[in-house]
């Protein structure tokens, strides 16, 4: 199960990165949900995740971006684009 916080607190290190609510409208299931719409969602949301849910999904592909972004010494935002792609082919948004 995943905890809502933890996406908060990924969010929180992407913003700081450069990862914009353009970077994050790939990665998330509505499209134009800007990033502090979901944070704000987050920090109400008082249980865990479902399993396998969307913002479960969500999470695994912000992680993904986080760490492919941090672990690669990548230093221009526009990678994350990319990255945000690649999570999405690795997890997609429904079950498939």
């Amino acid at each position: 199960m995943s905890q809502p916080i933890v996406t908060v607190e990924i969010l929180d290190r992407l913003v700081k990165l450069g990862f914009t609510d353009e970077f994050f409208d790939i990665v998330h299931h509505f499209d134009g949900e800007p990033i502090e719409r979901h944070r704000k969602y987050c920090l109400e949301h008082t249980g865990n995740f479902q399993v396998g849910g969307t913002n479960e999904r969500t999470q695994q592909r912000l992680r993904m971006v986080l760490e492919a972004y941090v672990f690669g010494n990548f230093t221009s935002p526009k990678v994350f684009r990319y990255l945000a792609h690649a999570s999405v082919i690795e997890v997609p948004y429904k079950n498939e």
